[in-house]
C-alpha cells in the first residue's frame, strides 16, 4: 500500500491558527479557518457551520483520492478508546459503549449495507487508539470482506512524536477524511461523530450509528 508523505509544516500553521479561532462569532463564518476538534457536550455550531482550512483539506486530500480511485469508500469513528484503553482518561466517566457491542453493531451496520447494494469494501477507521492495539485486529476481524485502514497507512507510523500533532490536530484531519465518504458509521453519543453527521447531506451522504442517541447525551 503507498504510504504517503506528510509535510508537518502546515500543522504547525495550523496550530497558532487554531489557538486564536476559539470563540469565533458568526461574522466570520465566511473565513476559511481551522476549527477546533474538541469534545463539547453539544455539537458547536460554529464546528457545523465553519469550513475547515485548506491546510487541513489539502494534507487529507491524497487519501481521499486515493479511495476515490477506488470508486469510494466508507468511514467509521472507532470510539472504543474509553473501553479499552487508558489514552483518554479525560472522558474516564463518559460511556460510549464497549469493544464487543461497537464490533457486533458495525458488522451488522455493514452486512446491511452489502444488502442493499453498496459496493464499496474499503472502510476508513478514525480512532485514537495506536496503530498496534488489539481492538483494530479485532474489528478486521469482526468485518470479513471488508478492507479497514487507519491514518497510520499513510501517515508516518510515529506521528504522533511530532510536537505539533496534538490529539486535536490528528482529530480534525480525520475529520476532514470521515465527512466525504460515502456512508458515515459514527457513534451518537460523541459529539464528534454527530457534528460530521450534521456536516453532511443525509440524502447522499448518509450517516448511521454504532449507538443510538440518548437523551443524557443531547
Amino acid at each position: 500500500m503507498q504510504k504517503f508523505v506528510f509535510n508537518f509544516s502546515f500543522s504547525r500553521n495550523c496550530l497558532s491558527l487554531d489557538a486564536r479561532c476559539i470563540g469565533m462569532e458568526a461574522s466570520q463564518l465566511n473565513k476559511e479557518i481551522i476549527i477546533r476538534a474538541d469534545h463539547w457536550k453539544r455539537p458547536s455550531p460554529n464546528l457545523i457551520s465553519f469550513p475547515l482550512s485548506k491546510h487541513i483539506t489539502t494534507a487529507v486530500d491524497p487519501i481521499v483520492e486515493y479511495f476515490q480511485r477506488k470508486g469510494s469508500f466508507l468511514s467509521f469513528h472507532f470510539r472504543v478508546e474509553i473501553a479499552t484503553s487508558n489514552r483518554e482518561t479525560w472522558a474516564k466517566n463518559a460511556d460510549f459503549g464497549g469493544l464487543s457491542d461497537t464490533l457486533r453493531n458495525v458488522s451488522t451496520i455493514l452486512q446491511q449495507y452489502i444488502s442493499r447494494g453498496g459496493k464499496s469494501r474499503n472502510v476508513y477507521v478514525a480512532s485514537y487508539l495506536p496503530q498496534d492495539h488489539a481492538s483494530f485486529k479485532a474489528l478486521k476481524e469482526a468485518v470479513p470482506g471488508f478492507i479497514v485502514f487507519t491514518k497510520f497507512d499513510f501517515f508516518p507510523q510515529d506521528i504522533e512524536r511530532e510536537p505539533t500533532m496534538t490529539r486535536n490536530m490528528m482529530a480534525l484531519m480525520e475529520f476532514s477524511v470521515l465527512e466525504r465518504a460515502e456512508l458515515f458509521i459514527g457513534n451518537c453519543r460523541s459529539s464528534f461523530s454527530r457534528t460530521i453527521a450534521l456536516r453532511r447531506n443525509p440524502a447522499s451522504h448518509p450517516s448511521v450509528w454504532t449507538f443510538p442517541c440518548e437523551r443524557k447525551y443531547r
